[in-house]
């Protein structure tokens, strides 16, 4: 397996996988995005993402999830080494204007809230 790799186990699928962690997770706040957390018991972390149309149109929408999921591909094991979660990242509405270099600091700058708010025991 390629430590560097996001296959199916790595995302959020089911309805009810974004409803546990909507649920009982907590939250962080950016301009830019919001996200849901909270640890699981498996053997890497999770993400899950939702971009609204009020973001953009499709090609911004899918550029935005594109660009997420690479981040969170290569940054996984540096953002999250103590433990495991599953992450549901949401787009605002200024995410669609912002150009691929702010769109990744944003990505890694909300990732980051979560290792430093909550440490699992």
């Amino acid at each position: 397996m390629k430590p560097f790799s996001f296959r199916p186990c790595d995302r959020l699928r089911k309805k009810s996988e974004y409803q546990v962690v909507y649920e009982r997770g907590r939250r962080a706040h950016s301009e830019v995005f919001t996200i849901h957390y909270m640890p699981n018991a498996c053997s890497r972390s999770r993400l899950g993402m939702s971009v609204s149309r009020k973001v953009g149109g499709a090609v911004v929408r899918n550029r935005i999830k594109r660009i997420a999921r690479e981040v969170f591909r290569l940054h996984r094991e540096r953002l999250f080494p103590n433990g495991h979660w599953d992450i549901h990242l949401i787009a605002r509405k200024p995410a669609g204007k912002l150009d691929s270099t702010e769109l990744v600091r944003s990505i890694v700058e909300i990732l980051g809230k979560i290792e430093r708010r909550d440490r699992p025991i």
